[in-house]
């Protein structure tokens, strides 16, 4: 009863501020792979060459990397600057031969989340120049 809800941690090492941080480490390192799977829903890879494989690990940590300094920057965690932002669109409009995009109001939370980024809001009213295929 009196070590319930406490962790022991067996080492070779000697110093417990280094055994410490290790393992804070360890779990900062577990914690990147949980939001690579969940909030980021990255699933296994599925290539067979190693170029491919690299590619992919690469794409994955820069990912993770973009989320983590978004995050810090704003002060929030992923899936709640997703609820956020989600309802943020555009949709085209044409009018008297004229046409350009036309982006809904954004709510106060949503221009903290642009304000905290560094971002300008976004445009009520814009164009767009779209490159056509041929």
């Amino acid at each position: 009863r009196e070590i319930a809800g406490r962790s022991v941690i067996s080492s070779r090492l000697d110093d417990p501020l280094v055994i410490d941080q290790l393992y804070r480490r360890l779990y900062e390192v577990e914690g990147a792979f949980r939001t690579l799977k969940s909030e980021l829903d990255l699933r296994p890879i599925r290539h067979r060459k190693a170029p491919r494989i690299r590619a992919h690990v690469l794409l994955c940590v820069m990912a993770l990397n973009v989320v983590r300094w978004i995050e810090r920057k704003t002060e929030k965690r992923l899936p709640r600057l997703r609820d956020i932002l989600t309802p943020l669109c555009a949709q085209r409009i044409e009018v008297g031969g004229s046409r350009f995009w036309e982006s809904v109001e954004l709510t106060k939370e949503q221009a903290a989340v642009f304000e905290k980024l560094g971002y300008d809001k976004p445009l009520k009213r814009f164009e767009a120049v779209l490159a056509e295929t041929p």
